[in-house]
């Protein structure tokens, strides 16, 4: 009976270690589109990301949220973009930038506490690379620049490349 117990724990060990190391991993994966603008629930989950931003204590998790709204936004705006719905999609991108922004200011503070960073720069470098390569996807495929017209309103110039352009170059200056 005991030798029994050993045996199936070792099998299940072998199994736990041999399952874990055949996952197939990428480098740096974004998430899947969540609620959309237009959505009814879009400003409620507006509000509960916001709140999270203040109930976020530590420079990792810090790190962790600004990388997770940099990411929902960036596909957010992709998204946007590809059915030509070009304010919503600046929107966005604006939105995406200014929480990538956020990420070398929290690394820098971990690292003036005596963190240990490396790990987390090197999902930075990921990040950015994916990002730049989804933008510059995107800067082939949408209009230069795009002239919105709503009804009633003042036609509203949109300089898309320009757009876009610089969110690659904040990436790229990361």
């Amino acid at each position: 009976m005991n030798s029994l117990v050993k045996i199936l724990a070792l099998g299940l060990l072998f199994l736990f270690v041999f399952v874990q190391s055949s996952f197939a991993s990428a480098p740096y994966t974004l998430p899947y589109p969540g609620i959309m603008p237009g959505n009814k629930i879009y400003v409620a989950s507006e509000i509960f990301d916001t709140l999270k931003k203040y109930y976020t204590f530590g420079d990792f998790a810090k790190f962790k949220y600004y990388l997770s709204q940099s990411d929902k936004y960036l596909v957010e705006a992709q998204i946007l973009f590809e059915y030509g719905q070009y304010p919503l999609a600046k929107q966005s991108l604006e939105k995406s930038d200014i929480n990538f922004s956020q990420l070398r200011n929290v690394l820098e503070s971990a690292k003036k506490k005596n963190k240990n960073i490396v790990e987390k720069e090197e999902v930075l470098y990921l990040a950015s690379e994916k990002h730049i390569e989804v933008l510059e996807k995107l800067a082939i495929t949408v209009p230069s620049n795009f002239t919105w017209k709503a009804e009633k309103k003042e036609p509203v110039f949109i300089d898309i490349k320009n757009i876009i352009n610089s969110s690659i170059q904040k990436r790229k200056n990361i």
